[in-house]
């Protein structure tokens, strides 16, 4: 990540401004839930935390989820402006038997650990195969 820093004095008073590009990779947004799911560059937790401050500032979004791949998973830094979402409960959603998450009902985070995520992942594959096939069986009449 380029990050460039300078210290200048604004009133008299020093001012830091910190300016990193490529600090979004890429992000998705829903416009029927307002709500946007952003990954991010590798980085520390705090930066994570105000990448997803920034987002949520945003207009047109009320929720978002920043995450970001490290050693082991997958760090999230959940963020709601609305009270019909609240971020703690959702990140304990995302993260239920796959990590651990928790905070407060507007600013949360957590982390997903990545074999968890991948055995989860296999199975639900797994199963949509399954069921496919099944769905199949019945469209062609050979499960009545």
């Amino acid at each position: 990540m380029l990050c460039h820093k300078s210290i200048t004095k604004q009133n008299g008073q020093p001012k830091l401004s910190i300016f990193c590009k490529e600090i979004i990779i890429n992000g998705d947004y829903n416009s029927e839930t307002r709500t946007m799911i952003v990954e991010a560059e590798p980085c520390d937790p705090n930066i994570l935390g105000l990448i997803s401050d920034l987002v949520v500032q945003v207009d047109k979004i009320d929720t978002c989820v920043v995450y970001n791949n490290v050693e082991g998973g997958f760090k999230l830094s959940v963020r709601s402006c609305i009270k019909e979402v609240k971020a703690n409960e959702l990140v304990e959603y995302l993260t239920e038997k796959i990590g651990s998450g928790g905070g407060h009902t507007d600013k949360s985070g957590g982390f997903i650990f990545e074999n968890m995520y991948e055995d989860l992942l296999s199975y639900h594959q797994k199963r949509n195969v399954r069921m496919k096939g099944v769905s199949n069986a019945i469209a062609e009449g050979d499960i009545l």
